[in-house]
């Protein structure tokens, strides 16, 4: 077996303590502990966090890993909309205030945080005529009761969001929309045309600095397109996501976020548990998750390295993103 020398070019450095400032992929022995050390990126991982009161696919989703918020939802077995919300602290779900449509909500746009939310389009509906239109509605959430807000102009379900409780995005959504409006807290406007239509996209990101992923088209076909808005207008980005795939969940910012299962109707169909990083070029696959399957695909946050995953049914995982860090180098 070659150097450490012969391979790099210098030798490892034998220090009394730990450097200050390492840069990755520095490796040093530190003598006073006996420890061959490196600076190193660690991948991120998946954990289980805890699980929802209530089970139902494609619920709104606002807030953080440790003071999110999902809401509203389909109860396949028994065909109706949900009502529901639910608050999570990071461990464990407590009830909050339902939705103040008397059908309940599907499918509806979320952005925002735990007690400033907002709920945007959707559909509502369920027995005794088990129709499920799509409604203009919105609604605003302050941390334990609804209220309505200002109606959309363009009604439809799976659509992607971003941004916050007053300055809000809502885009695409069934059936391949391409339209995009602009809430201020009080109305809705229309911005900019996406690209091409789209149903069931990612997104996340500010209304000025909005990223949009993924997305499937009719006759069933999976996007991997990437889009960023600046406040009026969609730009292609060349980086595509390695994975085709709808109804994913979605947590960052425009240039350094994280993507989270899925499904893809290309043939053969199914559930997806792929992780993807995007750096602001291009899309690096990582981790996987435990559970496959859609995710709501509302926002969890700001942050690509705390996300939280909420499945069809009461299943729930964490996500702690890529850290560098010192590590002892071992043989194992």
């Amino acid at each position: 077996m070659a150097a450490y020398k012969t391979l790099k070019g210098q030798s490892i450095r034998k220090v009394s303590s730990d450097p200050t400032n390492p840069v990755i992929g520095q490796i040093w022995y530190n003598t006073n502990i006996g420890s061959l050390k490196v600076y190193k990126t660690v991948n991120g991982t998946w954990a289980s966090g805890g699980a929802r009161s209530t089970g139902r696919s494609l619920s709104g989703q606002a807030g953080t890993q440790t003071a999110g918020l999902s809401f509203g939802g389909y109860d396949g077995p028994n065909f109706t909309t949900v009502k529901n919300t639910e608050e999570y602290n990071g461990t464990s779900w407590t009830s909050g205030g339902d939705i103040n449509s008397p059908a309940g909500l599907d499918s509806a746009g979320g952005s925002g945080s735990q007690t400033a939310a907002l709920s945007a389009s959707g559909k509502s509906g369920g027995p005794p005529s088990y129709t499920y239109p799509s409604i203009t509605n919105s609604f605003e959430y302050d941390g334990s009761s609804w209220t309505g807000g200002g109606a959309v102009s363009n009604a439809r379900t799976v659509a992607g969001s971003a941004g916050t409780q007053t300055a809000s995005l809502l885009f695409g959504g069934q059936s391949q929309s391409n339209k995009t409006e602009e809430y201020d807290g009080s109305s809705w406007t229309n911005g900019g045309n996406l690209p091409q239509g789209i149903s069931r996209p990612g997104g996340t990101g500010t209304q000025t600095a909005a990223i949009q992923m993924g997305g499937h088209t009719d006759p069933p076909a999976d996007f991997n397109v990437t889009n960023y808005y600046d406040g009026s207008s969609w730009t292609a980005q060349p980086g595509t996501m390695n994975t085709a795939r709808n109804a994913l969940g979605s947590s960052g910012t425009q240039t350094n976020c994280v993507v989270y299962g899925g499904f893809t109707y290309s043939y053969p169909s199914a559930n997806s548990a792929s992780t993807e990083l995007w750096d602001g070029t291009s899309w690096t696959t990582t981790t996987s998750m435990a559970t496959a399957g859609p995710t709501s695909m509302s926002p969890s946050g700001g942050d690509s390295s705390l996300a939280l995953a909420v499945f069809g049914n009461t299943t729930v995982e964490e996500w702690t993103g890529p850290i560098v860090t010192t590590r002892n180098v071992t043989t194992s």
